[in-house]
């Protein structure tokens, strides 16, 4: 069998996993390690090389059955669409990017764009806060574009409106981006790719779709593991104490991640909402977590049709 049809095989049956009734992101996990501790490749669980399968431990006897009475055609109607697409199924066993196990991340992922931006020579993890003003995104952007900061591609979790605004200015400047998307390939990030040459791009959502606010907000925060993991390099626009954010530095700085980040003054923007993480207050922390989700981030999504 060629390379091409191990491939097959191998995204074919990952897809069967993922896409199987009952299985999340979790369970999907725990089915692969426990394979894996027995010396099982999982396209044996769908044929009769492994007639063993159901006496393995750990994993329940009804989750076996559905396993292996899951149906092909669906995961192959799954895998053309996502080749027409011109996506790529990331998983565990893949060669040139396996997926690694961080919690909230799913086990497969879909891959659109230029995977040779992992290579980069400085590649930085961009975070901020989600009321970050456009004052301090501007000014951002101008040391960018002065070159006063060296990264020339980075590592981001577009969410809002303005999120995406300042994924097309990156764009423009040359940049290239690594995206994570939890909500699935958007059509936006598509479009921008395609209109704007001078940038590049790579994108990875979860697959299948996540359906639950809460695997959302665990896939957001994974994705940014996974980038630190990658990269070792954090550059904060903007972050508060107790935020998200914040809580985000603690554990990069944890990873050994060397933290940058942008500095700016009052007088610069006028309020104190840009001030260094150290030098805010409670009360502008509060705010930040009682404001509401943006929902008009997005206009459509190829991977989750």
């Amino acid at each position: 069998m060629d390379t091409s049809e191990n491939q097959y095989g191998d995204e074919l049956a990952w897809l069967r996993l993922v896409y199987t009734r009952g299985i999340g992101p979790k369970k999907a996990w725990k089915i692969y390690n426990r394979l894996r501790e027995s010396s099982i490749n999982l396209p044996e669980v769908f044929t009769d090389k492994y007639p063993g399968f159901r006496e393995i431990v750990g994993i329940s006897d009804v989750l076996k059955v559905r396993l292996q009475e899951s149906d092909l055609c669906v995961a192959e109607e799954r895998f053309n669409y996502l080749q027409r697409s011109s996506l790529r199924l990331l998983h565990p066993n893949s060669e040139d990017f396996p997926v690694p196990e961080i919690p909230g991340l799913p086990p497969t992922l879909t891959l659109w764009g230029d995977l040779s931006l992992l290579n980069a020579r400085e590649i930085g993890v961009l975070m901020k806060s989600r009321d970050t003003s456009d004052e301090v995104l501007k000014i951002f952007l101008q040391k960018l574009a002065r070159e006063k900061i060296p990264i020339r591609t980075w590592c981001f979790c577009p969410f809002s409106r303005l999120d995406w605004e300042l994924v097309e200015s990156l764009l423009k400047l040359d940049c290239g981006l690594i995206l994570g998307l939890v909500s699935g390939i958007s059509r936006k990030a598509v479009t921008l790719a395609h209109e704007i040459s001078s940038g590049r791009m790579m994108a990875l959502a979860p697959e299948p779709p996540l359906r639950s606010r809460g695997a959302l907000f665990a896939c957001i925060e994974a994705f940014y593991r996974l980038f630190c993991t990658l990269n070792r390099k954090v550059f904060v626009i903007q972050a508060r104490p107790g935020g998200k954010t914040a809580k985000r530095i603690i554990w990069a700085k944890d990873l050994g991640c060397k933290i940058m980040e942008l500095r700016v003054t009052q007088r610069q923007t006028g309020g104190e909402g840009a001030l260094p993480v150290h030098k805010r207050t409670i009360k502008s922390d509060q705010i930040e977590r009682k404001k509401p989700l943006d929902n008009d981030e997005d206009d459509g999504f190829i991977s989750c049709l």
